[in-house]
């Protein structure tokens, strides 16, 4: 029988070469030096010094060669670059369309996948090698010096595929190679590596693009690349901003497209941006960061449906002033409240406008308008009816023609459109008004029954959000903020105030262990919510046109 020595063994940390495969490393057999060939060998692994068993097996040596030539950086389909590679042994066989369609041929060079249809054999062991796919199965192309190692990891003389797990990233996997004839015991020699599990590390994003609204907020937008990856747990991902070469901003998100607001870019650069440097990465659970997108993007100008926050005040008579928050507001061409338009309607600026409660206006919606569309509150602006005590005016109700006119256009508001003398039962349900108080409204409930009913509250919104870097809140910000900061401490600023702005909101302190250290808008201190000490957790925050008023609250 052959007697073949201790093979050398290469272990192999990289993507699954088929979308079908489980996790997987791979490991590249070669012939000890000493008798030059390999016949049937067994692979024993075990993971941190464990016991050995068994995890696969060879009948030849892995085709492993070098790369004689440049390979400059192409992408994706490379019709025109030929390459020299020589082979230590074995041999490269050219593939048909359909063999190529099935990546039938795959070598890794450092740690790209390439697929490849043609292998010319112009010497011993030596090919010329054209008609690339690049960047097999997410795997990132770039350029590969002469004398880069070349391992064929699909077709002849391919490398062997045993299956990984996340639990073992971290783990050292120690493996033997053990010919026919010999036994684990006789062999001395042990390979070793680190397992990385880069099989888990998530593809780089593709088609990255970008548009800037009205209001110089850009949205970054990419297509999330998850052929064959693990589960994101959840999906995720973060956007590094740079100046040149240094880094101003990363931004978490969990969907696409994510925001970099105006206030940011501001901040980052001093003015805003026509052009960004980004890179963008995929999160795994398992791995973390996956293989970089690098892109410069340019945002492209569009209109955007405006945001309405919130409104003041909540409810009104007609004539009432009312001011609305949000953003996107430049370029509005209307308001309205339940489809009325606002008299003396005017943009302040991006994130107010103000008016007049206009006649014959109704309970209802606040919506505005512009170029894009038209968006409504979520709560409704209610109409008040002042309540009138009868019992104050003399005379019958048909003899107060002086109040005739004004209460047709109450009872228009109500759905009465008749003169009020003639309308049974009226006054009996207008005098009850007087004590049903002034959190009441006359009209009619979901079956049409009239009465006096409570006055609808507009919803309040909410922002759940994981931070780990300063957060300035705007004066459009939501008003609950559950924040979780996920480093030691967190900056979070009050918006930038002038006397006639109205800003309220709570903030409370998610994280059991991290604090958020929440200051006004100049960098001024006000408190440090921790779940130590005085176990201070939340505030309440109000701007009364001079200063902030803030309420401080516990948790137990």
């Amino acid at each position: 029988m052959p007697f073949y020595g201790e093979p050398i063994v290469t272990i192999i940390d990289t993507h699954r070469v088929n979308d079908s495969d489980p996790p997987s490393l791979y490991l590249a057999l070669e012939p000890d030096p000493l008798y030059g060939t390999v016949g049937t060998t067994a692979f024993y692994g075990r993971l941190n010094n464990s016991s050995y068993v068994l995890i696969g097996s060879a009948q030849s040596a892995t085709t492993i060669g070098t790369l004689n030539t440049l390979f400059p950086l192409t992408t994706g389909l490379d019709t025109t670059t030929t390459i020299s590679i020589t082979l230590d042994r074995g041999l490269l066989d050219p593939l048909t369309n359909e063999e190529f369609a099935d990546d039938q041929l795959i070598l890794l060079i450092e740690d790209e996948h390439i697929s490849v249809k043609n292998a010319v054999l112009t010497s011993e062991l030596t090919y010329d090698v054209s008609h690339f796919r690049r960047g097999h199965n997410g795997t990132i192309p770039v350029s590969h010096p002469i004398g880069s190692r070349v391992t064929v990891l699909n077709g002849k003389g391919k490398a062997i595929r045993i299956n990984g797990s996340a639990s073992n990233i971290g783990s050292v996997l120690d493996v033997k190679a053990i010919p026919q004839g010999q036994s684990l015991d006789t062999i001395v020699a042990v390979y070793s590596a680190t397992i990385e599990g880069l099989y888990f590390k998530p593809y780089a994003p593709t088609n990255a693009t970008a548009t800037v609204n009205q209001s110089n907020n850009i949205s970054i937008s990419f297509t999330a690349n998850n052929t064959g990856l693990s589960p994101l747990s959840p999906q995720s991902f973060e956007i590094e901003v740079y100046d040149g070469v240094t880094l101003v901003r990363t931004i978490s998100a969990s969907s696409i497209p994510v925001k970099y607001l105006v206030s940011e870019q501001i901040t980052d650069f001093g003015a805003v941006q026509s052009s960004l440097d980004l890179v963008i990465y995929q999160l795994s659970s398992e791995y973390g960061r996956g293989y970089p997108l690098t892109v410069t993007v340019v945002p492209t100008p569009v209109v955007e449906l405006p945001v309405i926050s919130t409104f003041s005040p909540l409810q009104g008579d007609i004539g009432a002033a009312i001011s609305i928050y949000g953003e996107g507001f430049t370029g509005a061409t209307s308001a309205a409240i339940n489809g009325t338009d606002l008299t003396s309607f005017t943009v302040v600026n991006d994130t107010t406008i103000t008016g007049v409660v206009a006649a014959l206006t109704s309970t209802g919606k606040v919506s505005v308008t512009n170029s894009a569309g038209t968006t409504q509150s979520i709560g409704d602006f209610v109409i008040f009816i002042p309540s009138i005590n009868w019992g104050d005016i003399g005379g019958t109700l048909s003899d107060q023609t002086d109040l005739q006119s004004g209460l047709d256009a109450k009872m228009t508001i109500l759905d009465y459109d008749s003169d009020v003398s003639g309308v049974v039962d009226l006054a009996e349900n207008i005098e009850g008004a007087n004590t049903a108080g002034n959190d009441k409204y006359y009209g009619t409930n979901d079956t049409g029954t009239p009465g006096f009913y409570d006055i609808p509250q507009p919803e309040k919104t909410k922002n759940i959000e994981s931070i780990s870097t300063t957060k300035t809140l705007l004066l459009t910000s939501e008003y609950f903020q559950f924040l979780t900061p996920t480093v030691a401490s967190v900056i979070v600023k009050l918006p930038s105030v002038t006397g006639s702005d109205y800003f309220e909101c709570e903030i409370a302190n998610q994280s059991t262990t991290n604090a958020l250290a929440i200051q006004e808008n100049d960098g001024t201190a006000i408190v440090t919510l921790a779940n130590t000490g005085d176990k201070v957790r939340s505030i309440y925050a109000y701007w009364d046109g001079t200063t902030w008023q803030v309420w401080i609250r516990g948790y137990y």
